[in-house]
């Protein structure tokens, strides 16, 4: 998702192109008249980067302050499920699901993303089982 989205740069604030999911802050005004988080992205993923595209689809913009910085303290989340295999295929699914909303606007990045995801769609896991053995995948590249 960050190689598709232009970020702010760390010490500046910048209009960007994504919202930053669970540390964003939105009006209640703006978030009434575009709708909301999308609940066809459930459980995760991918609903800030819909809801990000809607708002600026309206007309607004999306301010990113890299003068702050939001700590998650533990394991709390998203986190817990990274390389796991079902948190990569909802991952994975919300991506093309964002896609075939949004389709007539990002067909250029479509075919790539089809490609991409037709077959790589499971590097994350391969390298999850990796690590299980002693240099983790580096240990066979």
């Amino acid at each position: 998702m960050r190689l598709l989205f232009r970020r702010s740069k760390k010490g500046k604030v910048n209009e960007v192109e994504v919202a930053n999911g669970g540390s964003s802050i939105y009006r209640r005004k703006i978030w009434n008249k575009i709708g909301g988080i999308d609940m066809m992205f459930e459980p995760y993923w991918w609903d800030d980067v819909d809801y990000s595209y809607r708002a600026k689809k309206a007309g607004y913009k999306i301010i990113e302050d890299g003068t702050v910085g939001v700590q998650q303290v533990g394991e709390m989340g998203v986190d817990i499920l990274k390389r796991n295999l079902k948190s990569v295929l909802i991952q994975r699914r919300n991506y093309l699901l964002f896609l075939k909303k949004h389709k007539s606007d990002y067909y250029r990045y479509y075919r790539k993303v089809m490609f991409h995801y037709s077959v790589f769609p499971f590097i994350p896991w391969v390298e999850w089982r990796f690590k299980k053995f002693k240099g983790g995948l580096s240990r066979w590249a």
